[in-house]
């Protein structure tokens, strides 16, 4: 029994080598022929001129093996195995074919980033300034092709350097420095109109995939009208990867998943410049290693430049990049060929000792030490050396000549009119997704008026006898049980803002715009919720006991209650997106509702108001609210009353 289960396993062993070595040697003859031929990334994105495309023919993934094949392999026990294969089967930068060309190039010239480290208070009772200095002196140059991997100790750093260079800034920064696009120097506005950003944040995670590719797409415009928008979005969801899930929510997509979509997303662009987050950081090896591969075949094809912050496992992930910035305390260690850098470091005596990851032994030596006083400052005068000996073996590489060529094309963005149709559409397809949500805050409504109905159910019809039942149903029903439904629309602002400060900092649109017509396409919904959430309490309550004019006060207590509680929904909107934290908006609401009422002159008399807070009580909305219902309901007349009665 033994030796036929270890026969049979001998047999997969051989079968398994066997195809390896067959997979091998086709690569290999394939290579002979054409040097092209050695990648084998299935990210072409074909053109409509045709000048660019890929010399293979667009294949899906389901029959492409690229990705889906086994990852692992035992070249280890080939020996004939080819160099240019490691154990991930993707080849080295410098062993891919690219064609030169000066466009485009990009430099970035004696960058220095600072902040003011006071804080507001101090700011004003001090002139003296305490900067806080980011980077300094950043310099390199890039061209068509180029796929650059940036090293780095901080993320804050990294974070900086990308988030000028794409004009996607989230503080104030004091900049100096040259961003030059072909030669012609520019500011950061007119850089970042010209470069594709794939940040951290993650997208909407009501929409399917292929709902975000298409709506995504219809945001921006390119001056090159390169690519059929259509077939570019089914060619990418073929090529990344998506095919399988692109009717899948996006929430429930992996993290690889995730990331291949946003990088389809800022290649939707067609820019010539796509700078990227560390994205791959919480995917596995081989995921890493095909998004690189995916990326660079992109650029060598299209001529265009990746620029992507990373943390890569092994030294195989590292030359897979055309070059390397390693930057470590603001300034540049090492700028150059992925391949060089060992042999640089070991030049300059700091060689990488043996069965250790370069990556991140490189990384390390050029952190800062806080574990004691004495590492602190051995650690810094290292990258002071480091630094110094880097600005010593520079050649002035980044000076470009002048190139009288045209700029990168620019990413343009859709005007108010078109941008207002596409929130609309993504709104309806996320109502579609998640119709649950809206379905979920009309029961909650529903139920906490039922249980108002039931508190003050049937009050007694001697107005003098019961009119503190009355006041507590009015002020109940204008604040107290109004604030759980004003806590579920904080939730649901502070699930959506991190998607919504995404689109703004990419400037898609202007914050004050997307409220606006978030409110309009809520409005018909928020009736909806605050009829059910007046009309049932109103009814059990038994008010009013005369039949005459029993509908007439329906209609104008729920009519009043409505506009009332749509305008507390709108403002707490406006207070969620403005906080920082749930917490905070959760207090500055019930603060603000509070004191609404304590201002409205049900608790206390306005003739005991002072002169400041009697203006706050002739323009307080409770007050005016619970004045019309007040009025309703004990004089059976409001100023609504001759309407409704004609």
């Amino acid at each position: 029994m033994k030796s036929s289960n270890q026969e049979e396993s001998n047999n997969e062993v051989k079968n398994d080598d066997a195809s390896d070595l067959k997979f091998i040697t086709r690569n290999a003859t394939n290579s002979q022929h054409s040097t092209s031929q050695i990648h084998y990334a299935s990210s072409e994105v074909i053109p409509n001129n045709n000048e660019l495309s890929a010399e293979r023919t667009l294949n899906s993934f389901e029959k492409c093996q690229r990705y889906y094949m086994r990852y692992s392999s035992n070249l280890n026990m080939l020996p004939n195995a080819p160099h240019s294969f490691n154990y991930l089967r993707y080849a080295k930068a410098d062993e891919l074919g690219k064609n030169e060309r000066n466009i485009p190039k990009i430099s970035v010239k004696n960058l220095c980033v600072a902040s003011d480290k006071r804080t507001f208070f101090k700011n004003c009772l001090s002139r003296t300034t305490c900067m806080s200095h980011h980077l300094q002196d950043i310099t390199f140059t890039l061209k068509g092709g180029d796929t650059l991997a940036i090293l780095y100790t901080k993320e804050s750093e990294m974070r900086i350097l990308l988030e000028i260079m794409s004009n996607n800034i989230s503080k104030r920064y004091l900049i100096s420095g040259t961003l030059e696009n072909n030669g012609y120097k520019m500011n950061m506005n007119e850089f970042g109109d010209r470069v594709a950003y794939v940040n951290a944040q993650n997208v909407y995670p009501w929409l399917t995939v292929a709902q975000t590719m298409y709506l995504q797409s219809l945001f921006v415009t390119c001056d090159r009208n390169t690519f059929n928008n259509v077939n570019t979005i089914e060619q990418l969801i073929q090529t990344l990867a998506l095919s399988s899930i692109r009717n899948f929510l996006c929430g429930e997509l992996t993290i690889a998943e995730r990331q291949r979509l946003k990088i389809a997303l800022q290649i939707l662009k067609d820019a010539d410049i796509l700078l990227s987050d560390n994205i791959m950081k919480n995917i596995n090896l081989y995921e890493m290693a095909f998004l690189i591969d995916y990326l660079r075949d992109w650029a060598i094809k299209l001529n265009r430049i990746v620029i992507m912050a990373v943390q890569p496992p092994t030294i195989e992930i590292l030359t897979m990049f055309h070059k390397v910035l390693l930057i470590a305390s603001g300034r540049v260690i090492y700028f150059g060929l992925s391949s060089q850098m060992m042999s640089y470091f070991e030049q300059i005596g700091f060689p990488c000792p043996s069965f250790k990851n370069p990556c991140d032994y490189y990384v390390d030596l050029v952190t800062h030490d806080y574990l004691t006083s004495e590492s602190s400052l051995e650690s810094i005068n290292r990258i002071k050396r480091l630094t110094e000996i880097w600005k010593e073996r520079l050649v002035d590489e980044c000076e470009m000549q002048l190139i009288t060529d045209q700029l990168s094309p620019k990413i343009h963005r859709v005007n108010y009119y078109r941008a207002a149709l596409l929130i609309y559409r993504r709104f309806f397809e996320m109502f579609l997704s998640r119709s649950w949500m809206y379905s979920k805050e009309l029961i909650y409504a529903f139920l906490i008026s039922l249980f108002v109905g039931f508190i003050f159910f049937e009050i007694p019809n001697d107005r003098y006898a019961s009119i503190n039942a009355r006041f507590g149903f009015i002020i109940s029903m204008l604040a107290i049980f109004l604030l759980p439904n004003l806590f579920i629309h904080i939730e649901r602002v502070f699930d959506e803002r991190s998607y919504l400060l995404d689109d703004v900092r990419n400037r898609l649109y202007d914050p004050t715009f997307y409220i606006i017509i978030k409110i309009t396409y809520d409005l018909p919904i928020g009736i909806m919720c605050n009829i059910l959430y007046v009309l049932p309490a109103y009814m059990l309550s038994g008010l009013p006991f005369d039949s005459t004019f029993y509908w007439p006060s329906v209609f104008l207590f729920t009519s009043i209650l409505c506009v009332h509680t749509i305008f507390w929904r709108y403002v707490t909107w406006i207070i969620a997106y403005s906080c920082c934290t749930r917490i905070s908006a959760i207090i500055a609401i019930v603060v603000l509702l509070s004191n609404s009422v304590m201002l409205s002159g049900f608790l206390i008399h306005p003739n005991s108001f002072p002169p400041l807070i009697k203006l706050l009580y002739y323009y307080n909305p409770t007050k005016l609210a619970g004045g019309l219902l007040a009025e309703n309901e004990f004089l059976r007349r409001t100023a609504l009353t001759v309407w409704v009665n004609f």
